[in-house]
């Protein structure tokens, strides 16, 4: 059978413990709160302090941030107050150095703004004061490298001055040596140009009793040259008949030396019947005359230039030509200088102008001798009867008497006298020879030659 278990009645242990620790909690809670309103109050004074100091944007800047992981427990306002600080001090220094004398900073900031508004500058005083100090600097070392050139110029100059001064000296000592010398070189002079003068009249008077002699004697050697001239003249008489020349000197002058075989291209090129075994060369030159002859002036109707030679024939190419007077075949083809057969020879005499210039000189004289060579002639200086012809220049002007000549003077003017005196004997021997005498233009036209300057 069951048996009843009567329930025993114990003290209310767990309801006492759950009074006890609501107490608490409330007691807690009170005190919690009331710190924590405290603690709330503590945190909005400190975020308003700390927005007055800085905004969470400044936070984020990068020097606060290096300032605030900066080592040493320094705030970021007293990091910012020690560099204010430097910061005054070097503007102070600067400012002391700026306006040459110590002052606060403001006011030196306010005297650089008054004179920044005067002159419009917007630079920062800093660039400035750099720029200008540069520029001090470079200033400075251009007056220092000046002061040193000009210390070497002077000193150069001073040195320059005394060596000056005794090449003035030298040369004045110098000059006055060489008056010296002057005056006496002067007074021998005279001494021996009197004495030259009375030996010039000696000789002189010496020379004109020669004179008279020589005169003398001339007059017999002229009778006995007019009895050998006389004998000359029946001499010269019998080579004219032995020669065949006659009355007519220049007859030979008029003999062609061949003629023309064809002609072509439009009259610019024909062929002659003279080759190489004929002694035919690249260069020569002949005149063109018509079958009728050759005139006495030797200007024919065309002047032609050998370009290619052949045995028995050449070809030539046409220089210049009479208007409306072409080449034809047959035509007489003729050179002084040239014959195939023998050798002229030639005297050349006097003063030429080949090229027209109106001023004949001897080497124009010159020149005619080498185209004679050139083309077969030879050149003499004396005439005789185997004399073919003479070349006749211009006369060269007779030398005027000179009173005192110095010795090369003189020996210029009897070269002159020499060549005058040449020139007549010649001429007069060719004409009493009856030697054919041919005159510049005659002498060209005859050889079919026109010169130019260059030669050709």
């Amino acid at each position: 059978m069951a048996r009843v278990v009567q329930q025993r009645t114990s003290p209310p242990y767990l309801l006492i413990a759950m009074v006890f620790l609501f107490l608490i909690a409330t007691t807690a809670a009170v005190l919690f709160y009331l710190e924590a309103d405290k603690s709330a109050k503590q945190i909005t004074d400190s975020a308003a302090m700390y927005d007055q100091i800085a905004d969470r944007s400044d936070t984020r800047d990068p020097e606060v941030k290096q300032m605030m992981a900066a080592p040493g427990g320094k705030t970021v306002v007293r990091q910012f107050k020690a560099q204010m600080a430097a910061k005054n001090a070097e503007i102070d220094e600067l400012t002391g150095l700026i306006i040459g004398s110590p002052t606060q900073a403001d006011k030196a900031i306010r005297q650089i703004a008054d004179a920044s508004e005067t002159t419009g500058a917007r630079r920062a005083l800093l660039q400035e004061f750099l720029d200008l100090h540069k520029q001090l600097v470079e200033a400075n070392k251009e007056l220092e490298t000046r002061e040193a050139e000009r210390a070497d110029t002077q000193t150069l100059v001073d040195i320059t001055k005394e060596e000056l001064q005794a090449n003035v000296t030298s040369l004045d000592e110098r000059v006055t040596s060489l008056q010296g010398e002057l005056t006496t070189k002067h007074s021998d002079y005279q001494t021996q140009l009197a004495d030259a003068r009375t030996e010039w009249e000696r000789l002189r008077n010496s020379k004109d009793v020669d004179i008279e002699l020589l005169n003398t004697s001339l007059a017999e050697k002229k009778r006995e040259y007019d009895l050998l001239q006389n004998e000359f003249e029946k001499f010269k008489e019998s080579v004219r008949v032995l020669i065949g020349t006659g009355t007519d000197p220049s007859k030979k002058a008029r003999v062609p030396d061949g003629k023309i075989l064809m002609v072509s291209d439009q009259g610019r090129l024909c062929y002659i019947n003279l080759g190489s075994k004929d002694k035919i060369k690249p260069g020569m030159t002949f005149s063109v005359y018509p079958p009728t002859g050759i005139p006495e002036d030797g200007e024919g109707k065309a002047k032609v230039i050998v370009t290619n030679v052949e045995q028995n024939t050449s070809e030539c190419r046409l220089q210049s030509q009479v208007p409306g007077d072409p080449i034809v075949i047959d035509d007489f083809v003729a050179n002084l200088a040239f014959d195939p057969t023998r050798t002229f020879t030639f005297v050349v005499i006097g003063n030429f102008d080949l090229y027209g210039t109106g001023t004949p000189t001897p080497e124009g004289a010159r020149e005619a001798a080498v185209l004679i060579e050139r083309f077969g002639g030879k050149v003499v200086t004396e005439v005789s009867i185997n004399t073919d012809f003479v070349i006749r220049g211009e006369e060269p002007p007779k030398p005027e008497t000179l009173e005192t000549p110095t010795p090369q003077e003189y020996q210029v003017h009897q070269e002159q006298l020499r060549l005058h005196g040449k020139f007549r004997e010649i001429d007069a021997i060719a004409r009493s020879l009856k030697v054919p005498l041919l005159n510049t233009n005659t002498f060209l036209a005859f050889i079919g030659y026109t010169p130019t300057p260059a030669g050709g």
